[in-house]
């Protein structure tokens, strides 16, 4: 598999948009390597690392019936 991926690439991989691939690049959650004026690339490590923390927390309706009515 390829050490680096370029943006639509990226934006495929985590099935999110381009351009939310550029915000993160600018909020510094993703580190962008140009590697000339029209290449830039990200390093595969990095996008799993910034995903592997992150924890999808199941809320069981009928248990908290009141905090998806105020949803």
């Amino acid at each position: 598999m390829k050490q680096y991926l370029r943006a639509l690439e990226v934006a495929e991989y985590l099935s999110i948009g381009l351009s939310t691939v550029w915000l993160y690049a600018k909020q510094g959650k993703l580190t962008p390597k140009k590697l000339s004026n029209r290449v830039t690339v990200f390093n595969l490590d990095e996008i799993n690392s910034l995903f592997s923390d992150t924890k999808i927390e199941f809320i069981d309706p009928i248990e908290n019936k009141e905090l998806i009515c105020k949803m």
